[in-house]
């Protein structure tokens, strides 16, 4: 069957919040505390909790020459209207042949951290649903066949987790947004939420619901509250080296060894922005350490790594028998594979450049690609170009999955039809002329 590869769906693209998203949703008992977009000194910023937060030029910067780029905080005004309106992001996706986009978000923070840190839990509560509302109703409601739309839950509490994520679920949400480091995330009372291997299974509500609901969960690098880095002094490009390379490499390993993949077999975990060139190596790792230390790591239990590791302390919780192998209740066994168990249940995603050699290696059944927009790294409007050329290696097949397919099964999709998509686009180019 021959597919038609002049078309794209981007998994990994965001949304610059417009200004009225709280302002026009929020009861009217919060509206005095909502976010929103504030002047001072002739700089514009988001105003929350009594800290503002500028919208930076790298994370706007469709449309700008490289010259043009600047860390610098950038007004609406100089912006490109389809960062913040998504009727205007559609005729941007045309001139890209971006058939799909799944949109973050950008101010809450990639997994809607900083909502959910808030302490007034009500009030943090209200601006999630408020959001969500805006990205169902308006972001995607401009063509919902054209839209991914990711939704953020409270991660303070894993019934109203289920409850949101339930409701988002009837009004048409695909994906649900996830920290990459839940522990660095706190509560809104300052303690930390629990990691993927807490003894209670803190996340299980929510991960369950995932898994039966067909929601996959988008763990974006650097959907975290701390910058991961090697020491506070370390300058920015060891920094944006870590956060692109490295940390995806942790959070994998956090997911193949917790064992929520052996309790729950559906859920699906996307690596958004995470690349792929690392993945092949890491899973040889991974499998090598699993044959060679199954044995003894089964007899010592779930013993966490302490800097003041020491054999008497190691003897005293192995007699107590109070740590489970592994860190849920179920063993993962012996002859399931980490390889295996990515293949199942996670996806990469990666911006063309990076790693295309190992796409044989890792499959394309596990691979979706990124456009980023409107980051500084966007290849728009050459997405389809620059994506045929690193890919030239692959079959008509693969490049269809890692193009359309992959992402249409992993996320449930039923897209516009590319001959609708055509239209519009044809639409938009008479209009403009």
């Amino acid at each position: 069957m021959a597919h038609n590869l002049d078309w794209v769906i981007s998994v990994d693209d965001h949304i610059i919040e417009p200004t009225n998203v709280w302002t026009d949703r929020m009861p009217a008992k919060f509206m005095d505390d909502a976010p929103r977009l504030v002047t001072k000194n002739g700089n514009e910023a988001w105003l929350f909790g009594g800290k503002r937060r500028s919208v930076f030029g790298l994370t706007a910067a469709a449309g700008k020459g490289t010259d043009e780029l600047s860390i610098d905080p950038i007004p609406y005004a100089e912006m490109a209207e389809s960062c913040y309106n998504s009727v205007a992001r559609l005729k941007d996706m045309d001139r890209d042949n971006c058939l799909v986009t799944g949109t973050f978000p950008s101010f809450p923070g990639l997994a809607g951290q900083i909502l959910s840190e808030h302490p007034d839990k009500a009030f943090a509560l209200a601006c999630i649903q408020a959001y969500n509302d805006f990205v169902l109703d308006e972001w995607c409601g401009a063509d919902k066949g054209r839209f991914i739309a990711m939704i953020i839950v409270p991660l303070w509490d894993m019934k109203l987790a289920v409850q949101e994520a339930e409701r988002c679920k009837r009004k048409g949400a695909h994906a649900i947004c996830f920290p990459e480091r839940p522990a660095s995330i706190h509560d809104g009372s300052g303690k930390p939420l629990p990691c993927l291997h807490d003894a209670n299974g803190y996340w299980g509500p929510l991960l369950s619901f995932a898994a039966e609901a067909g929601m996959p969960l988008t763990v974006h690098v650097g959907a975290s509250a701390d910058v991961d880095t090697t020491s506070p002094a370390a300058p920015l490009h060891v920094v944006s080296t870590i956060v692109r390379h490295i940390a995806p490499q942790k959070v994998t390993m956090d997911w193949l060894y917790s064992g929520w993949f052996v309790r729950l077999p559906k859920l699906k975990v996307c690596l958004s922005e995470g690349g792929i060139g690392w993945i092949p190596s890491l899973l040889d790792m991974c499998d090598h350490h699993w044959t060679m230390s199954y044995d003894y790591i089964k007899k010592a239990g779930a013993i966490q790594f302490n800097p003041d590791f020491n054999v008497d302390k190691v003897e005293a919780v192995k007699s107590t028998g109070s740590f489970q192998p592994f860190s849920v209740d179920e063993q993962i066994p012996r002859d399931m594979k980490p390889s295996e168990m990515f293949r199942r249940n996670m996806f990469g995603c990666f911006l063309q450049e990076f790693g295309a050699k190992t796409i044989h290696d890792i499959g394309a059944d596990n691979i979706m690609l990124e456009c980023d927009f409107p980051h500084s790294d966007s290849p728009w409007p050459n997405t389809v170009k620059k994506a045929k050329a690193v890919l030239a290696h692959c079959t008509e097949e693969e490049r269809y999955k890692i193009f359309q397919g992959t992402a249409i099964k992993v996320f449930n999709l039923e897209p516009t039809s590319i001959a609708d998509a055509e239209k519009h686009k044809a639409m938009s180019q008479a209009q403009a002329a």
